[in-house]
This record gives C-alpha cells, sequence and structure tokens, in this order.
C-alpha cells in the first residue's frame, strides 16, 4: 500500500499540545483513508529531549507512531531532517505541536496537491486560540526592506500597504488561495521528490529562518508555493507569543544574517546585514521603551498627579487652618517631604501588591492604608519643628487614593474598577459536546475548584435533550451563544468534527471570546487565550498557589530583600556554608532573577503547567534520598499551599546550603 503523507511533529515540552495535535491527525487520517483506502500515512513525532513525559505519552497512547526520542535538544531543523530521511510518503507535512487539523486537511491538501504539479510547498490559513487570523500564514520574501519593514514596525502599522506590508502579505485576501513565497513552519506540506530536490532543512538554523529558507530554495527550484485559504487550522502559540521578545528579535536578526550570506551577492550581503542591523536596534531601543512604560506608568502617573494634590492640600491647610493671618509653610515642605510623603505611600502600594494586575479597588485601599500607617509611624520620631500637620498627611491618604485609581483606570483602558478580583463575577462557561463528555468536563472543572458559572451544555443532537443542563443541538449554536454570551465555550471534540470547530472559532473571533477544546478521553481542556502566554489548560493539578500572580510577586519580592540582607551579611554567612565559593555567585543570580532560594525536587512537576527557576535548596530540604513518589507529592503540595512564610521556614532550616 503506497504511503501518501509523512506527517512529522517535532515537540519539545508541550505534551498536552501533542496529544491533541495527534487526535486531530488521526481523525483526519480516518477520514482520508475512507476516500483513499489504497494510500496509507505515517505519522513521526520527534521529541527534543522533553522533561515534561512526552515520550511516555506517546509510546502509551499512540504505539502506531514512529517515535524518535532525541537526548538533547537538536533544534527544529535537524530534528525534522532526522524524520525526513526515514520518510517513505509521496508528501511530507511538517506539523507543529500546538496545531489541530480539521477532518478533510488531509482530504484537501491531497486533492489541491494531486492537481497542482507545479506546488513546491503548501500552507495553509492559521487561526490561533481566540480564532483570530495568524498572518504569518501567507508572507513574502523578507528582501532588506521587506525585513526593516517588519523589524521596525511599519508591516504592522501598514498592513495592507503593497510598499510596507510584504512580510506577510497583508494586501492579499485571507479568504482566496494565493500563490505566495514564504510558508510558515508550523504547517508545510511538500512532495517528497521536491526536498530530494531542493534538500532538507539547513541545520544551521537552530530556530526561526529555515521556513524561509526552504520556501526560496523551493521556489529557485523552478517549484511555486501556494497559500490554502479552505484549508482552515488552529495554530495555538502563533508567531505573536514570541516576537514582543528581545530573544525573539536577537534570533529573528541571527537566522535573517545567515539567510543573506546564502542567497544575497556580495553587496546585497553588505547592504543586508546593515540593515538588519539598524532595524534591531531600532526594535530593541523600541521594546525596551515600551516596557519602561508599562512598568512604571501607574507609579509615575500616581507620583505627579499626587505632587499637585500635595500642592492644593498645603496651600488650602495654610490659607485657611494654619496660618490666616498670611504666613506660609516652609518651602521643604513642597520639595521634600510632600515627594518622600509621596514615595511612601507608593511603596505601601507596592507591598499590597497594587501594581499586580488585576488592578483592584480592595488592593488599592490596603496599600493606601498600609503606606499611611508607615508614614504615621514615620511621622512620630520626626523633630516638632518637621511636624507640619498630621491632617495634611490624612488628607493627602486621600488625595493618594484619588491619584492611585485614576492611574489604574487610565492603565485599564477605562474600564470599570475591579472591586476585588477574588469575587469579581464568575467565568460563564458554554460547554459544546455530547451528554457524556460535557459531564466529564464538568467534573474537572469542579475538581480544581475553578470559579464558574454554567451557560449550559449543547450537544450534537436533540438525543441528550434530557440531560438537566441541555440547553439545544449545535444546530441552534448561533442562537444560544447570542443570548448567553459566554465568556469561555468550550468544545469537546468526541462527536464533534475539528473543522466545525474551528470554523465557529473563526466566525466568533470578534467576540471576545475564550476557547478550549477537549480530545477525546484526556483530562486536561487546553487552548490559549492569550498572546502573552504559551497556553491554558485545565487539569486536575492546576489549581495551586504557586501559579497565582500575587504569590510569585511574593515569591520574587522575597528572593530580592533576602538576597541583598544576605549579601550585606555574607562575610557571616560564610562560616557557617557547606560551599563557601558558590555563595556569592547564587546570591547574585537571585537578586537578578536567574535563580529562586526555594524550588522543586524533580522537574517533571513542569508537566503540571508549573514554571519555576533553578533553585538552591528543594523544598524537602537538600539532596533528598526519598523516593521519587514522595518527591513529587511534596512537590505537589508545596505548589498547592505554598505562601511565602513556607519559603522563609524552609530557608531558615537550610541557611547553610545556600553556597551549593
Amino acid at each position: 500500500m503506497e504511503v501518501s503523507f509523512s506527517i512529522i511533529i517535532v515537540n519539545y515540552n508541550v505534551k498536552y499540545f501533542l496529544e491533541q495535535c495527534l487526535e486531530s491527525v488521526f481523525v483526519s487520517d480516518k477520514e482520508f483513508r475512507k476516500v483513499y483506502p489504497h494510500f496509507k500515512n505515517e505519522i513521526f513525532v520527534v521529541d527534543n529531549d522533553s522533561k515534561d513525559d512526552s515520550v511516555e505519552m506517546v509510546s502509551v497512547k499512540y504505539p502506531e507512531v514512529k517515535l524518535i526520542a532525541n537526548k538533547v535538544n537538536v533544534g527544529f531543523s535537524k530534528a525534522n531532517n532526522q524524520a525526513i530521511r526515514l520518510a517513505e510518503g509521496k508528501y511530507v507535512l511538517l506539523l507543529n505541536p500546538d496545531t489541530l487539523i480539521g477532518n478533510n486537511c488531509l482530504i484537501d491538501c491531497f486533492d489541491f496537491m494531486q492537481s497542482h504539479p507545479d506546488a513546491g510547498g503548501v500552507g495553509v490559513k492559521m487561526i490561533d486560540g481566540k480564532g483570530i487570523f495568524l498572518p504569518e500564514s501567507k508572507r513574502g520574501l523578507p528582501t532588506p526592506f521587506v525585513s526593516f519593514s517588519k523589524i521596525v514596525g511599519l508591516s504592522k502599522i501598514f498592513p495592507k500597504s503593497k510598499i510596507f506590508g510584504n512580510y506577510h502579505l497583508g494586501y492579499l485576501s485571507k479568504d482566496q488561495n494565493h500563490e505566495i513565497e514564504v510558508l510558515a513552519g508550523a504547517f508545510m506540506l511538500m512532495p517528497k521528490s521536491v526536498l530530494d530536490k531542493v534538500g532538507l532543512l539547513d541545520e544551521q538554523f537552530f530556530m526561526y529562518g529555515e521556513d524561509i529558507d526552504l520556501s526560496y530554495r523551493i521556489i529557485l527550484g523552478g517549484y511555486k508555493n501556494y497559500y490554502l485559504s479552505n484549508v482552515p487550522i488552529i495554530h495555538y502559540k502563533g508567531e505573536s507569543t514570541k516576537k514582543g521578545s528581545l530573544n525573539y528579535v536577537k534570533v529573528f536578526y541571527q537566522a535573517m544574517v545567515i539567510f543573506a550570506e546564502k542567497h544575497f551577492t556580495k553587496g546585497d550581503k553588505s547592504l543586508y546585514a546593515k540593515v538588519i542591523k539598524y532595524s534591531v536596534f531600532l526594535r530593541a531601543i523600541m521594546s525596551i521603551f515600551k516596557r519602561i512604560v508599562e512598568l512604571f506608568f501607574v507609579p509615575v502617573f500616581e507620583f505627579m498627579v499626587q505632587m499637585g494634590i500635595w500642592i492644593l492640600i498645603i496651600n488650602y491647610w495654610q490659607s485657611t487652618v494654619k496660618y490666616i493671618k498670611g504666613t506660609v509653610y516652609p518651602k521643604e515642605l513642597y520639595t521634600v517631604y510632600a515627594p518622600l510623603y509621596t514615595l511612601i505611600f507608593i511603596l505601601g502600594l507596592f507591598l499590597a501588591g497594587s501594581y499586580i494586575k488585576p488592578y483592584t479597588l480592595k488592593k488599592t485601599f490596603r496599600g493606601v492604608f498600609l503606606g499611611t500607617i508607615i508614614l504615621s509611624l514615620i511621622y512620630a520620631f520626626l523633630p516638632e519643628s518637621q511636624r507640619y500637620s498630621r491632617a495634611i498627611i490624612l488628607l493627602g491618604a486621600l488625595g493618594m487614593l484619588v491619584s492611585a485609581i485614576s492611574a489604574r483606570w487610565i492603565k485599564s483602558g477605562f474600564k470599570k474598577p475591579i472591586i476585588d478580583a477574588s469575587k469579581t463575577e464568575d467565568k460563564k462557561i458554554l460547554i459544546v459536546g455530547t451528554s457524556t463528555e460535557a459531564n466529564r468536563v464538568l467534573k474537572i472543572l469542579d475538581n480544581i475548584k475553578l470559579d464558574y458559572a454554567l451557560v449550559g451544555i449543547i450537544t450534537p443532537t436533540h438525543t441528550d435533550c434530557l440531560d438537566v443542563n441541555y440547553l439545544g443541538s449545535i444546530l441552534e449554536f448561533d442562537y444560544l451563544v447570542k443570548i448567553f454570551t459566554p465568556d469561555e465555550i468550550i468544545f469537546c471534540s468526541d462527536g464533534l468534527s475539528n473543522d466545525w470547530i474551528i470554523k465557529q472559532m473563526e466566525r466568533l473571533s470578534s467576540f471576545n471570546i475564550d476557547f478550549k477544546t477537549v480530545p477525546p478521553n484526556s483530562e486536561f481542556v487546553v487552548g490559549s487565550n492569550s498572546k502573552n502566554r504559551p497556553g491554558d489548560f485545565y487539569t486536575l493539578d492546576l489549581n495551586l498557589n504557586i501559579n497565582k500572580p500575587e504569590y510569585l510577586f511574593y515569591k520574587r519580592l522575597i528572593d530580592i530583600l533576602l538576597g541583598l540582607t544576605f549579601l550585606v551579611f555574607s562575610p557571616i554567612l560564610l562560616i557557617f556554608q557547606s560551599n563557601k565559593i558558590k555563595l556569592i555567585p547564587n546570591l547574585i543570580q537571585v537578586i537578578l532573577g536567574g535563580k529562586t532560594f526555594i524550588g522543586l525536587n524533580l522537574p517533571n512537576i513542569a508537566s503540571k503547567g508549573i514554571q519555576i527557576l533553578t533553585c538552591i535548596i528543594q523544598n524537602s530540604g537538600i539532596k533528598s534520598t526519598l523516593e521519587d513518589r514522595i518527591l513529587e507529592r511534596l512537590d505537589y503540595l508545596y505548589c498547592k499551599k505554598y505562601s511565602p512564610l513556607l519559603d522563609i521556614q524552609i530557608l531558615l532550616k537550610n541557611l547553610k546550603y545556600l553556597g551549593n
């Protein structure tokens, strides 16, 4: 039996996404074999030394998959090439693990390739986890000007321009098929014969750029690359999750330089290198400036508004209460004490976590109150000549409340302020799937104690109408979504077509609805609803304190404060250290954010969605000889019940190991 597709998936620490991707591939493969029974397909998973049990999951759940388990991360290009060399299919499909393909995906792609013998490569319409079209689905060749326009942001400002928008070909309709220049590595379909002629992926590219290079070589080989608008897939992460970081800009720059070295003439190489260099420099400055604005906007705005309020309060108090006969307060009250008072209020807000999103009135009130207490204590120790008026401080506290609320209101885009994040309205969730699958999802949500309000269940047919939460069938989907306006829709793949799910996500992309999907017989619900996060998912183990922003903030604050304290007293601490050489380097790394004082015993806890830095001391002590099953449970309990006090308790018991 002839092999039609060799589907190759390179995986690195995304087990949840990989399982869902494989489920969708097997469904599409089944539909393909119904239409073309004389063909078969083969599936490769190349794992780049994942630490999240991906290899075990594939080998146990999908024994028919051809698994290549690398012991080191060899990069995207080399990993794909490992499988391509073993591929027997007429067509090779490079597929990212964080994708979900439709039921008819393989059929539609096969039909297109059969009818277009000039096709050297095919890409498809990709949408992200919110149903929004990903512009990297179709791209142009990154010439010096195109690269400059992309890196400095001109292509984003003028996406539909034929001058500036060539990187993502924004002037071409996303809903029509087009001949394009560059395919996206997330879904890259090519005839094996073309790869045999033009060569495999260039292993100089560790990440990014390899798809551009191969796409260009396909064109140089005399073939055409196509974008198919009628074959949509979900690409959960997408380029948008990475491109905001300086590291992305750096890696992208390196990839483009390699590309120029290969394909441009000597003069063009020099021009290209200069364009890229200055483009990256401008992009880096813009990124740094944006981060500074985002980081300091709220406290700087507070400070400026509060200084204006101090002037009004002081002038009012001295003219109507304190000095009616014309005497005035000394200038130091305006120039020295008012700024110091404001900084103390800002310190109180900082300690109360008021600068961590979501901004809430509760945290703001608590921060101003804490600042008032600190300021009152300091005020009590000031000389009599410098204690101008307690009434001014109290009025200033009210003013600071106005300043803080105003700053957060503006920063949040003038949205209605949240009273208390822990008491916000429950997320309205709508579940689409069979009654059995929907109720299984409800058990997962209940077990993790997620705060939600169930809108109801929409089933594939009317046969499940006896369920107490039943709303209607998918024939009434549009009407029910409009009536109930859910915050999140969870699609159960068992009983629903992936093509239908993808279509609904794309249609509802403008409604600000979160989407998640549930593969058959899985204990997780997966999606990606933010461009700043690689993924969101619900499992039985993810309702953990350590994952909450406020606890991560306090953990980082403890690391900084204790790191600085220990650094000051390091001459004394050195006496007690079992390893004196690494004490100072460890403390510096903790202060800078490269390490944390207390961490986990086992790396595989990361498979449960916990991200924690390299630690100096494990939560159960140092170099424990306990069995892994016990250590894993200790890790889970540490993350579940985490508090700043717990870190301090563990640290005080293990001070002699700070140099480890």
